[in-house]
């Protein structure tokens, strides 16, 4: 029971208490005086009818008349007369009333019974009979019924008003109370929140103890995302051109080329051939100026485009990493127009080649790298023997695979492609031909947190189940990957349905900033509402980031049905989104580019800890994402990582 309602209890007993105490202490005092009263009238009245009675000493008859007539009058209940020796000469009992003036229970618990009174008839020394009387004790008991009400009504409407008083001062202190235990609340599910200080001194201690506990983990929370950039900078970064160092930049581009999702990048590669010359004539300060100034322009590319990288490959050579196709060419030149205009300035000797590459799908970043290498080479070899007073350089571009049909298609045949396709997904959709893979998620003991689920789609009745990879492009160009994932969606909870285990989800961007898309996500959860309690939804972090309105609504459908939320791909946005929208994670899935190489690499392992300290300060569980050896598994819970996935992972039996 909760403190404010046994302060209310109390209340409401000790009122109950007192009213009663009160209301029966008031009855006795009038019990007292009633019974007073009605022995003085027996008294009174047995002498003034031995008096009457002395008159007719003699005659019987006459003392039985004047009997009857007293009790006519009614004021008398009994009346014996008795001879001398005890023997009962006349006796006479009033009639019971029809309606008793007070309920039996009442007139019992309350008697107001008094001995019958005698006088002598005659002379008092010598009396020839002697009268007693019992008056009647109905005006009494109704006199005493009816204080009784009237008592009890006024300390009803006392009790009452005391109790609004009580109820209106109880709300007053829960109301500081109910904020301190929201506080605590939010505090603990990674959201800080500020209580304003109450007025009553006992409580206002506690709040600005508390509120001094808020401002102290925000600023450790802050600290946090300092240490997370520090050491971002120092396991990712080139200390001369600010770009990211050869491994960092290796991974990440490995974890975007090789995923599933992958529609195709676009990759350059610049090369500064000539810097070993360029030192001896200028000097290495003037060099490493150079440098960071192109480490600028390139930087530039991932501050404007959403998902692209940059970085240093070794000494002289630089890369570019779009997450786009069909640009391959013009950003070649670009590039290549840019970097000739800043040598002109400060470094009129350069000579530089850049190859590019553009593909289409998942492709392995070996393959990749060599045919960006092929590319480069192509483009020295153009410009050898070239002289001229200014900058040297080149350019070589390589469509690889399926992308030059691709540039066909966009040329003249894209409309029946994107059209086609749009027409199987479709069908796909009004066949329920949508459905999900499972991949597990387990705990240091091996044991299922839950099954991440991908979304697959059949194309054709007869034809392989897709990845994301092959059909995710044309369903986001088409706007038909929200009602995909939402099939998805129900696909998931009858899953959950048919074997009771925790399951997640992942949920796109356009699925959630659409109009009425939590609308239509909160209809498929509640037509499963058994399975909800057991279901996770996963958001990006670039999403986090972007959507901030759509996800705090999203936030609070889901929680009121019982629904997860997880956060994935997250390391970069992680300090400065989670902790601004109120929503409370479940988990935090963290990238596999800051997941490998953290068993071998120093500052990639004090990176990982300290993304680690950071879920966990969310309220959250941290989870590696992208595993893909098993030898790294105990390595990374030795880091503090409460959950693993990815192809390297397996569920014990």
């Amino acid at each position: 029971m909760s403190m404010t309602r046994q302060m209310a209890l109390l209340i409401v007993s000790l009122l109950m208490l007192a009213c009663g105490g009160v209301w029966l202490a008031h009855l006795g005092s009038l019990q007292s005086g009633l019974r007073a009263q009605l022995q003085q009238r027996n008294v009174e009245g047995a002498q003034t009818l031995a008096t009457e009675l002395a008159r007719w000493q003699n005659d019987l008859n006459g003392q039985r008349r004047v009997l009857d007539a007293a009790v006519a009058r009614g004021a008398i209940a009994r009346v014996t007369l008795r001879a001398r020796d005890g023997q009962v000469l006349v006796e006479r009992r009033a009639p019971s009333p029809p309606q008793p003036p007070a309920p039996r229970w009442f007139a019992d618990l309350l008697s107001l019974d008094v001995p019958a009174a005698q006088a002598p008839v005659g002379v008092a020394s010598e009396p020839v009979a002697v009268v007693w009387l019992q008056t009647s004790r109905d005006w009494a008991v109704q006199a005493l019924w009816q204080a009784a009400q009237r008592t009890a009504a006024w300390l009803g409407l006392l009790v009452g008003l005391g109790l609004a008083l009580a109820a209106w001062r109880l709300r007053r202190w829960r109301e500081p109370l109910a904020q301190m235990a929201v506080q605590a609340r939010e505090l603990q599910e990674g959201r800080f929140q500020f209580s304003p200080e109450p007025a009553e001194s006992e409580l206002r201690p506690v709040v600005q103890s508390m509120n001094t506990l808020v401002t102290r983990l925000a600023d450790q929370f802050a600290a946090q995302s300092t240490q997370v950039n520090t050491l971002h900078r120092l396991a990712h970064a080139d200390a001369t051109t600010g770009l990211a160092r050869r491994d960092a930049f290796l991974r990440r581009i490995g974890a975007l080329t090789e995923a599933p999702e992958c529609q195709g990048v676009t990759m350059l590669m610049l090369r500064l051939r000539n810097l070993g010359l360029l030192n001896e004539m200028v000097g290495h300060g003037t060099v490493d100026g150079f440098l960071g100034a192109v480490g600028d322009m390139l930087d530039d590319y991932p501050s404007r485009v959403n998902g692209a990288l940059a970085g240093r490959l070794n000494g002289s050579d630089l890369a570019v990493v779009l997450p786009a196709r069909g640009v391959v060419r013009d950003t070649a030149q670009a590039l290549a127009d840019t970097l000739s205009a800043l040598a002109e300035r400060s470094m009129p000797a350069l000579e530089f080649s850049i190859g590019a590459v553009e593909s289409v799908g998942p492709m392995a970043l070996g393959d990749l790298l060599s045919a960006c290498d092929n590319a480069l080479a192509q483009a020295e070899w153009r410009t050898q023997g070239r002289s001229s007073g200014g900058p040297r350089g080149d350019v070589a571009v390589r469509l690889l695979g399926d992308a030059q049909a691709v540039e066909a298609a966009a040329q003249g045949t894209a409309g029946a492609g994107a059209r086609g396709w749009r027409a199987r997904i479709t069908a796909a959709l009004d066949s329920g031909r949508v459905s999900v893979a499972q991949y597990p998620v387990v705990n240091k003991a091996g044991r299922l947190l839950h099954y991440e689920c991908p979304l697959r789609v059949q194309p054709e009745p007869d034809g392989p189940v897709l990845a994301a990879g092959e059909w995710l492009p044309w369903a986001s160009r088409s706007a038909l990957l929200p009602q995909l994932e939402l099939a998805g969606l129900a696909c998931v909870l009858d899953a959950i349905a048919s074997d009771g285990q925790r399951r997640s989800m992942h949920l796109c961007e356009s699925s959630i900033v659409q109009s009425g898309a939590v609308q239509a996500i909160c209809a498929v959860l509640d037509n499963h509402s058994l399975s909800t309690p057991l279901l996770c939804l996963e958001i990006a972090e670039s999403t986090w980031a972007r959507a901030p309105a759509p996800l705090a609504a999203l936030g609070a459908s889901l929680r009121e049905r019982g629904v997860a939320i997880g956060l994935e791909h997250a390391g970069l946005a992680l300090p400065s989104r989670a902790f601004v929208q109120g929503i409370a994670l479940s988990y935090v899935k963290i990238d596999s580019r800051f997941v490998r190489q953290a068993n071998s690499d120093v500052t990639a392992r004090d990176l990982a800890v300290a993304l680690v300290r950071q879920a966990r300060s969310l309220g959250a569980l941290a989870i590696a994402e992208g595993v893909a050896d098993p030898h790294e598994v105990q390595g990374l819970f030795a880091l503090g990582f409460d959950g693993v996935t990815g192809p390297g992972v397996q569920l014990r039996a």
